[in-house]
């Protein structure tokens, strides 16, 4: 059957395209600057670079000039393709400044006198952004001679700013200097204490140091004493128990701590300006939870009370929380100002909350994150020691009153966010979905009753609310900000601020 009404509207759809594309007769994106077009091509991969320059002849030498080379995500087939469009891309740059350099290349498969060429060529040509992944593309264990030997010419580089390593091998020379050098990313990267010293050392302007899994068989010992290093970042996922961390840096500000250390001995010394410390470690982790040396953290810890902030992970929560329940927990002098706990708000982590109350009492911030509670081996081990959460959270005995003088700011971020809010708390009634939260509440009511110069308490829901229906989380809200505002507050100055939903991200 004929549809004419069809017939016309194509008509009119193909007439108004046509009008259209008369009017796009020129090339405006050949018209813009050099400069512009490089900046805009800079964004890209260079494989892509090199075919979108084949598209118009004003364009076909212009890839020769783009000022950074990325092949981090190159999808060339073969690993020879993969070096000769690497070559291809670096032997046309006649005097033309390489602004940055990333490279991405299985370490089993490319020849070393390749890295070499490649570095040799960008140093010439003044590279300030430098990345090399030699990470195989295979399970890898402790075989060394497969690590890609860094050439000493990279050590001669007077405009390197930014420098990333993964998967290499270090042989310093025996005078060099990056004086531009201002961050340094080392993975996977192996060297002996003395060259970490002195290449910490010979980069005068470094800042930013991130270690990840360097040294996984040897002593990872970080002597920064003649640096002005200011920022560290330390990752290590399960490697050797048998190995030590030293930190000595006495210009470092910040210090970062993630992942699932298994070291055996960990150790500072000379960190006088520290201000934050981050212990980021993995909930999966409970080395420290061995009978024998357990308090492992617990004593390390108490290598930073001089900071000013101090960031603990749920895992830590969990730390101070056995030895506050084992009553292994020593009161010692801190400055500590600032505090930023995750926690799981069961009754087993409670006792960690109120051991941080009673032991760091220079506090005039307390961030408390909330996440999922999930069943670890954490409260298996409690089980075993005979420990029940009758018997370590007696909100009505237990007491803060008066050690808490400074304390003027609780942030909650993620309340109610304990327990996961699934499709059928649509049909749960408000009153039930906050009474499975009681714990939540039964601690803000341990602050408001204890924190007696608390000034703004800010709480935040979890942003799990945003999976129900406008009506049901409006209705949460509702009832939530009634059960905190009735709370009783020892504070007369004492404020409850619920704050809209946020998208928090990882804690």
């Amino acid at each position: 059957m004929e549809r004419p009404w069809k017939r016309q509207n194509l008509s009119l759809n193909l007439d108004e395209f046509e009008r259209h594309t008369e009017k796009i007769t020129v090339d405006r994106i050949s018209k813009l600057p050099d400069a512009l077009l490089l900046q805009i091509l800079s964004f890209l991969q260079m494989q892509d670079v090199m075919r979108v320059c084949c598209v118009s002849t004003r364009w076909k030498h212009l890839w020769k000039s783009v000022p950074s080379i990325d092949f981090t995500e190159a999808k060339i087939r073969t690993t020879g393709e993969f070096i000769r469009a690497v070559n291809k891309a670096l032997s046309n740059r006649g005097g033309l400044q390489i602004r940055e350099f990333r490279a991405c290349v299985d370490s089993d498969l490319c020849q070393i006198n390749n890295v070499d060429y490649w570095i040799t060529v960008v140093v010439s040509h003044n590279v300030e952004v430098l990345y090399l992944d030699c990470i195989p593309n295979r399970p890898f264990g402790k075989n060394k001679d497969k690590l890609c030997l860094i050439p000493q010419s990279m050590y001669q580089c007077q405009y390197l700013h930014t420098l990333t390593l993964k998967f290499c091998q270090m042989d310093l020379p025996s005078i060099f200097c990056l004086a531009t050098l201002r961050k340094l990313h080392l993975e996977l990267v192996e060297f002996t204490d003395e060259d970490l010293e002195v290449l910490l050392s010979n980069c005068p302007a470094l800042k930013y140091l991130t270690l990840k899994n360097c040294n996984k068989d040897t002593h990872l010992r970080v002597f920064a004493k003649n640096s002005h290093l200011e920022n560290l970042n330390i990752h290590e996922d399960d490697w050797n128990l048998e190995t030590d961390l030293l930190v000595s840096a006495p210009n470092l500000l910040t210090l970062n701590f993630s992942g699932m250390p298994k070291r055996e001995r960990f150790f500072v010394e000379n960190l006088k300006s520290l201000v934050s410390v981050n212990f980021d470690f993995s909930s999966t982790y409970c080395h420290v939870w061995d009978p024998e040396d357990h308090f492992l953290f617990g004593q390390f810890i108490e290598n930073f009370c001089h900071v000013k902030s101090l960031k603990l992970s749920n895992w830590c929560t969990q730390d101070l929380s056995v030895r506050a329940i084992l009553n292994n927990g020593t009161s010692v002098s801190n400055t500590i100002n600032e505090v930023t706990l995750v926690t799981r708000f069961n009754k087993c982590e409670l006792a960690g909350l109120v051991y941080v109350l009673k032991n760091f009492i220079n506090l005039g911030v307390l961030i408390l994150n909330v996440v999922k509670d999930v069943e670890t081996e954490f409260e298996l081990i409690l089980k075993d020691e005979g420990f029940y959460e009758t018997t370590y959270w007696k909100p009505d005995e237990l007491s803060v009153a008066g050690l808490q003088q400074q304390l003027r700011t609780v942030e909650i971020h993620g309340i109610l966010g304990s327990v996961s809010f699934s499709s059928a708390a649509e049909l749960v009634p408000t009153e039930d979905i906050l009474d499975k939260r009681r714990t939540e509440f039964e601690f803000v009511r341990f602050l408001l009753k204890n924190l007696t110069e608390l000034e703004t308490m800010f709480i935040t829901p979890t942003e799990g609310l945003n999976t129900l229906s406008y009506s049901k989380k409006l209705d949460i809200l509702f009832q939530l900000s009634s059960r905190l505002l009735s709370l009783p507050r020892s504070s007369p100055n004492a404020h409850i601020i619920i704050r809209p939903i946020q998208r928090t991200g990882k804690f």
